[in-house]
């Protein structure tokens, strides 16, 4: 493990965002940064393997439909996001789970699939 620093990620503001950052990283804030994009900072160990988290990005009045934990609300005027982990209990595409940070079960079709090997994001048909 190496000495663990703040780094600086870009979030593209769509339904869907998915972010690689190195092993299972401690979010801290996100914020509006341009009329397209979202930042978010958050503490990494520069040293971990690249990991591609899905989250699940909302605006005020639109429906929620499935998503996992709340992380952030952005102001962004005239708009108002909510950033959301993704929905961890979404049915995996490849029919793994991996474990996460602190122990915790986490699907693969929220975060990329140790046994695969790939990114599935929670489509059908993958893996």
């Amino acid at each position: 493990m190496g000495d663990l620093t703040v780094w600086k990620f870009a979030v593209p503001i769509t339904d869907q965002p998915v972010v690689e950052m190195p092993g299972w990283p401690q979010i801290l804030s996100v914020a509006a940064t341009s009329p397209r994009e979202l930042a978010l900072w958050a503490v990494v160990d520069p040293d971990a393997e690249p990991v591609r988290h899905a989250f699940e990005l909302r605006g005020t009045g639109h429906p929620l439909g499935r998503v996992g934990s709340h992380i952030a609300t952005i102001q962004d005027p005239p708009f108002v996001w909510h950033l959301f982990e993704a929905d961890p209990a979404a049915p995996p595409a490849c029919g793994h789970w991996v474990e996460g940070q602190n122990g915790a079960v986490i699907h693969a079709a929220v975060f990329a699939c140790r046994v695969c090997a790939e990114y599935h994001g929670g489509e059908a048909g993958r893996g």
